[in-house]
């Protein structure tokens, strides 16, 4: 652990909006937006660990937390010297903030640069993807157990079409198989470029694998997020595009506005909303779901009116297992960086929670709740990055037991490639 300190930190009104992200291979920019209103809370920001690049890793992704309270993540780079640079590391941080490096990717047929927060088995094994094979254009997913043992589960560059650029985290069912998307691939000369719109696969523990829907921009286009399994075995996810091909929601991109779907354990897919781009939103990002089954998520765009895009603010939306949809909150400023594996969270009132990266008391974002009666606060920011020393760049957050909140920023710190923070509300 190179770096630690705390801060603490008062909140005020602030607006601002920007574009952000490339995905992989192929560049698409999201325009989106969020608000930032004013609050009273405080709260204490602390650096838990301060990447270096070689040997524990460069530009982490999103965390996950287990029951004990120690979190895992992966980094796109940093760990070994790659032929291409550095091909990136698993990594475990324990509840008094030590970090231990699990595995250090090497490229070749073991993969490299993952892009997506990891998922755990009731076990405490592993689970990831990676966005390159070594050469960027193709994926891996594997499995790190509890002894640190690394196995390649599939290689996706064994099956043509659908092995690109996976950026979106695993999920695990109660069996043990997973499943994943692909954001490109499929049918030929759908999507953008001719890519393909994407599909959705399972991966049995054996390395079997077996693609279960393949989109067709009429029920989506670019699935992306990861998906949440029920707990009768049904799936859901979202697309970012596709749907009503009439409606646009991201800037340079007239491809619809995004789909919410349904996957029964029996194969049959339904659409549970279509985004319009209006009131409703547009863009999904992804899904999390509460103890009753319905599912929450933020929409990029739709919305409200909002200052520097022509697009909309955004929206929080919620859905029901049988597609009654409704709106939780629409923004009315913008927000930055919201990736595909920056996910809302939940606690057991049925409060939620996300991360902004833009606004606040220092301009460089925010934690923000939206609570059961969709009265939104924000509950602390992030300090000022004026010494580089606390990151930008927030990848989401983790919520403990007792409320803390825990994260990642990709970029800053000492040696400008990411940090891991601590927030106490």
């Amino acid at each position: 652990m190179k770096t630690t300190g705390t801060i603490t930190i008062k909140m005020h009104t602030k607006r601002s909006g920007i574009r952000a992200f490339c995905i992989g291979v192929v560049a698409l920019l999201w325009l989106t937006a969020i608000a930032s209103l004013p609050a009273r809370a405080q709260g204490t920001y602390s650096l838990v660990h301060t990447f270096t690049s070689v040997p524990d890793g460069a530009y982490p992704n999103a965390l996950i937390e287990d029951a004990r309270g120690n979190l895992y993540g992966t980094s796109d780079q940093g760990g070994n010297h790659c032929s291409t640079a550095s091909c990136g590391t698993i990594y475990k941080i324990d509840s008094s903030g030590n970090e231990t490096v699990l595995f250090r990717f090497t490229a070749g047929t073991g993969g490299g640069f993952p892009k997506a927060a990891l998922v755990e088995d009731s076990e405490g094994n592993l689970y990831g993807n990676t966005q390159g094979n070594g050469y960027v254009a193709y994926s891996v997913a594997f499995k790190l157990d509890t002894k640190g043992n690394y196995a390649v589960l599939y290689d996706f560059d064994t099956v043509g079409g659908h092995g690109c650029c996976q950026d979106s985290p695993l999920a695990i069912g109660k069996d043990g198989t997973l499943y994943g998307m692909s954001p490109y691939g499929g049918e030929q000369n759908c999507g953008y470029q001719g890519l393909g719109c994407g599909l959705l696969y399972k991966l049995t523990q054996s390395g079997v694998n077996t693609v279960i829907h393949v989109f067709k921009n009429s029920d989506g286009n670019q699935p992306e997020g990861g998906l949440v399994v029920d707990s009768d075995g049904s799936l859901y996810g979202t697309a970012i595009i596709g749907g009503n091909m009439s409606c646009s929601s991201i800037e340079g991109y007239n491809l619809g506005c995004g789909t919410i779907y349904k996957l029964d354990p029996k194969g049959n897919f339904t659409v549970l909303h279509t985004f319009t781009g209006k009131e409703d939103g547009g863009a999904p990002l992804g899904l999390i779901q509460d103890s009753k089954g319905n599912l929450y998520g933020i929409a990029l765009s739709g919305g409200k009116p909002c200052i520097n895009t022509r697009f909309g603010c955004g929206t929080i939306f919620k859905v029901d297992t049988t597609g009654k949809f409704s709106v939780v909150y629409r923004f009315t400023n913008a927000i930055k960086f919201p990736y595909f594996q920056s996910h809302l969270v939940i606690d057991s009132n049925g409060n939620l929670y996300g991360s902004n990266g833009y606004g606040g008391n220092e301009g460089f974002g925010f934690i923000f709740r939206v609570t059961t009666n969709r009265e939104f606060s924000i509950i602390a920011s992030y300090p000022s990055n004026v010494n580089r020393k606390w990151g930008t760049v927030p990848q989401g957050i983790v919520r403990d037991s007792a409320g803390n909140f825990y994260g990642t920023m990709q970029q800053g710190g000492e040696d400008g490639v990411g940090t891991v923070f601590k927030v106490i509300p």
